[in-house]
């Protein structure tokens, strides 16, 4: 038995060997042409939510039809009561013009980096009494599926599924430190769609990042707004990390690609498998919004966003895609 297409992202293709390769191989890709998705604002349609530097854009993840044309983009803000709002690309293929926002917080609350996975998107929330995981399902308006709570504040999560000899299941990372050092993974039981109530996230790893003395193989940067799990049909786990070298977005932009391996000490859950760096950039960056998409066997799409697009009316997306 496995969890149903609709209720999972596609998979990139594996070496034969089943080795680790699939999402290297994309990343060269991305590399070679030194192209991304730029997503940024332009001046038609309906305004996004404005309110000063408190409202910036906070995390983004798409949703792709059958045919693999993208359909919608889904955005956090961090507002005053933070909210999610919707783009659905034009007949163009080169837009995504603000829609609606189905869904706006109260008490203060504070919506972090997301990922959509099959016809759900999973979106991390603070305020001062609750931090939780929220699964909501974009084809029922953003209705919420599934909550549960976590220790720590979530900052940004991603979200991928995997199988072993017991089956298909989902595995969730959960970034929980304010510069990106910790990370917390749960797992489903096997072969449980994210709806049923029999399915439910456990935290069964924690990975601490080593301080820099011990870093110099692994590499870890911090990732602390953006992240996004990958996945191959082997079932090779990747985890990719967004990040800025300037907090306010002003600088080099390098995307970690990172093979995460749940059979190994908590330590050694990551290894450092390749980066990406599209360059410099004043306005669009790895700081605030971002994500990534697989969108074929062996190609990615990865996304950024500027901080704080005000009165801005469009997101548009550049044909960058590898």
């Amino acid at each position: 038995m496995a969890i149903a297409q609709s209720e999972k992202n596609k998979k990139l293709e594996a070496a034969p060997s089943g080795a680790p390769l699939a999402a290297v191989t994309a990343l060269k890709r991305l590399k070679k042409k030194e192209k991304l998705i730029l997503i940024f604002s332009s001046d038609d349609g309906p305004k996004l939510p404005t309110g000063g530097i408190r409202t910036h854009i906070q995390g983004m993840s798409s949703s792709h039809s059958r045919g693999g044309k993208r359909r919608h983009m889904y955005i956090t803000t961090s507002a005053s009561k933070g909210n999610i709002i919707t783009a659905r690309m034009t007949l163009d293929n080169l837009n995504y013009r603000v829609e609606k926002e189905p869904l706006r917080y109260e008490n203060k609350t504070h919506p972090g980096g997301v990922q959509v996975i099959g016809h759900y998107l999973v979106i991390p929330i603070y305020f001062k009494q609750y931090t939780g995981i929220e699964i909501r399902d974009i084809d029922s308006d953003l209705k919420l599926v599934k909550q549960f709570r976590t220790e720590r504040k979530p900052y940004c999560v991603g979200i991928t599924t995997t199988r072993d000899n017991t089956g298909e299941y989902y595995v969730l990372a959960v970034v929980t430190h304010n510069k990106g050092k910790r990370v917390d993974i749960y797992r489903t039981p096997p072969n449980l769609k994210l709806s049923d109530p029999g399915c439910f996230f456990e935290l069964r790893w924690t990975f601490n990042a080593p301080s820099k003395t011990q870093d110099r193989k692994l590499n870890w940067r911090g990732y602390a707004n953006n992240i996004s799990l990958l996945s191959d049909t082997s079932g090779n786990i990747y985890f990719l990390g967004l990040m800025n070298t300037n907090k306010l977005g002003v600088g080099d932009n390098i995307a970690d690609l990172f093979l995460v391996d749940l059979k190994q000490p908590e330590e050694k859950l990551f290894s450092r498998h390749g980066s990406f760096r599209p360059g410099r950039d004043v306005e669009i960056g790895f700081r605030f919004g971002g994500g990534a998409t697989v969108v074929s066997k062996d190609a990615l799409e990865i996304y950024a966003s500027d901080r704080n697009p005000q009165d801005k009316h469009t997101i548009k997306a550049d044909v960058y895609a590898a």
